[in-house]
């Protein structure tokens, strides 16, 4: 029978929020809910870094969730705490990862974060209602974008243009996901709902 268990990775101390492999398969990172990211080393499976929490321990809050996503080219990763911050990691084999920015992106606990295909862009959303997109080198904020309720998840298109966004249930919208063009300037309408 298939399902050969081949590891079993221990060292968090809380529950593990999230996992995922580097893109070029060298790297596997594992988050917790008292905000660490920790990088494994996918040939050997020992724990190379312990990521620190970007912008001080007050961001985590009551709700310490706290994810990750990969750039494309598996050489940064973009974390998210509890409470707003986002930041850039460098990840180098001859050294500590080096932090390349970071920003309170949010006034609320940040909920999704992705990277776009292209490696050009992230996309964060937020209990705050908003969806914004940040130039994935400098950290400078490039759209902003209304959302009808918190932000569960995004995903880009593989073409870097288009952004999905998935909405909590209310009466007035239901369940809902919104495609959204991401190529355009603040402000404009949502391209497409899909129920």
């Amino acid at each position: 029978a298939g399902g050969k268990l081949l590891h079993t990775l221990e060292g968090h101390k809380a529950a593990v929020g999230t996992v995922c492999w580097s893109p070029d398969g060298c790297w596997f990172l594992s988050t917790d809910w008292n905000r660490h990211v920790k990088i494994w080393d996918a040939a050997t499976w020992l724990c190379r870094w312990n990521l620190p929490h970007p912008l001080g321990p007050e961001t985590g809050g009551a709700d310490g969730t706290y994810s990750a996503d990969w750039s494309p080219d598996s050489r940064r990763v973009a974390t998210r705490s509890g409470i707003g911050g986002l930041a850039v990691w460098e990840l180098a084999t001859n050294r500590s990862p080096r932090r390349v920015w970071s920003v309170r992106a949010h006034s609320s606990n940040l909920r999704s974060v992705d990277w776009s295909p292209d490696g050009r862009r992230i996309a964060s959303g937020s209990e705050d209602t908003l969806v914004k997109v940040w130039d994935a080198a400098t950290g400078r904020e490039m759209l902003s974008f209304d959302h009808p309720s918190w932000v569960p998840n995004n995903a880009w298109s593989p073409d870097s243009t288009r952004l999905a966004t998935a909405t909590r249930p209310a009466a007035t919208y239901g369940y809902i996901i919104l495609i959204r063009d991401a190529r355009k300037a603040l402000g404009v309408n949502w391209e497409k709902r899909v129920e």
